[in-house]
């Protein structure tokens, strides 16, 4: 992945279910997120040959955690939505730190994310992955 920008476009089926189709590094990667309630959602998503469960548990209207699991490695992200249509979050796949804004529309959504460049004070990262 190394230094490699992906744009994500997500598009809103309906007020419930998304389905969005991503590419890392050569390979299409198809997600579809099913919300099975107003606070909570359910995801499934392959990334490269590995099939990654995800659950997001929103905790209020402005915030949610959810807790995945990356090759092996369990991941706790805190995901701060800072107004109505965008939100910042940071996530960390096998060893690498990625800083993502996501840009929310009321039916679609395109961001941009750059993975590799650790862009985390170690502090923050502490508090989101529980280790260094």
């Amino acid at each position: 992945m190394s230094g490699t920008i992906i744009a994500e476009e997500k598009v809103r089926e309906k007020y419930r279910a998304s389905v969005d189709v991503s590419m890392v590094s050569g390979i299409i990667i198809a997600e579809e997120k099913v919300r099975m309630e107003y606070r909570a959602s359910v995801h499934v998503r392959l990334v490269s040959g590995i099939i990654i469960a995800e659950e997001k548990v929103r905790m209020e209207y402005r915030a949610s955690v959810y807790v995945r699991l990356v090759s092996g490695i369990i991941i706790a992200e805190e995901k701060v939505r800072m107004e109505y249509r965008a939100s910042v979050y940071v996530s960390m796949m096998s060893g690498t730190i990625m800083s993502e804004e996501k840009v929310r529309e009321y039916r679609a959504s395109v961001y941009v994310s750059m993975m590799s460049v650790p862009t985390l004070p170690m502090k923050m990262l502490e508090r989101s992955t529980g280790q260094v």
